[in-house]
């Protein structure tokens, strides 16, 4: 016989918190702007 639990498990951070991944999908109205607005950020090149 195993011993494979019929629990579920949570995955955690390392602060404890529940892992929920998830992804956000955005539409942009104006790409040029904001392409124009982040190239000017001197933290991203």
């Amino acid at each position: 016989m195993g011993s494979q639990s019929s629990e579920k498990s949570l995955s955690k951070t390392i602060t404890g918190e529940i892992h929920q991944p998830l992804r956000l999908y955005y539409e942009m109205y104006r790409p040029g702007r904001v392409m124009t607005a982040l190239s000017r950020l001197k933290c991203i090149q």
